[in-house]
């Protein structure tokens, strides 16, 4: 499996560089450690000063023997903004699987890596928070309530019936990614887009594995507007419902700078 498959590992930082380190032992402790071939880090104009930024990857880098490219925004372009722009530099770069991750501490990385195994049978490998082994005890039943309501109001208005939708903790093909990049370029930018993001991969019918996870409170303070997300998410699902496709959005030139390490 090792030689079949190369792997890169994508990581969104928003002031959340505190848990980088925790996040490169990990990989180096796991089996998996080999087949991570690049990391490519995307800051969203997170607040620390550009000179740590570059000297925390390059010490990374060094520490951990990782290739690493690091992606700064020259603005906040929000959680789908950074998604887009990560899709963009996939495009040019060889791999066969890219593994997406948070770096915002509420999991053990290691607990997403050992499903590396699925990779030659499954073209998208999610997990999910709530399946009956997930452990999301520490998540506020505020955020639970929420999340079931929009779990069901999804399945009603795209028929598609991931259990965790709104999980943006996955690994995905090179070969699926390039089928739905035209469609992923139209979605919003604003927090709910792994949520239409999944919506449109079901559509293609993939191969699919969706594993347990336990979800904790994190290290780093959620930067999500949860009224907004709510009302937001709500009228995307609804104008799928009718349209039967998410409405397009204005075309963002968007601006970064590339450190590779």
């Amino acid at each position: 499996m090792k030689n079949k498959i190369k792997i890169i590992l994508a990581l969104s930082v928003y002031n959340s560089y505190q848990n980088l380190e925790n996040i490169f032992i990990d990989i180096q402790k796991s089996p998996f450690n080999s087949v991570i071939k690049k990391i490519i880090i995307i800051d969203n104009d997170s607040i620390m000063n550009i000179n740590k930024k570059i000297n925390l990857i390059k010490s990374l880098s060094k520490k951990y023997k990782k290739e690493i490219n690091l992606i700064v925004n020259y603005k906040n372009y929000g959680l789908g903004g950074s998604q887009k722009i990560l899709f963009k530099i996939l495009k040019k770069e060889n791999f066969t699987y890219l593994i997406n991750a948070h770096t915002s501490g509420r999991y053990k990385i290691i607990n997403q890596l050992k499903f590396i195994n699925k990779a030659t049978k499954y073209e998208y490998i999610q997990a999910s928070r709530f399946l009956k082994k997930s452990d999301s005890k520490n998540y506020s039943l505020l955020r639970k309530i929420f999340n079931y309501i929009f779990i069901n109001i999804t399945i009603f208005t795209t028929k598609c019936k991931l259990s965790d939708p709104g999980c943006a903790i996955y690994m995905i093909s090179k070969k699926l990614l390039l089928k739905i990049m035209p469609t992923i370029n139209d979605l919003t930018n604003n927090s709910h887009f792994n949520h239409l993001m999944n919506v449109v991969i079901y559509k293609h019918n993939p191969s699919i594995y969706v594993y347990p996870i336990t979800w904790n409170v994190g290290l780093v303070k959620s930067h999500l507007r949860p009224v907004n997300y709510v009302a937001q998410l709500f009228f995307s699902l609804i104008s799928y419902y009718f349209n039967k496709k998410f409405n397009k959005i204005k075309i963002i030139n968007y601006k970064f700078k590339t450190y590779k390490f």
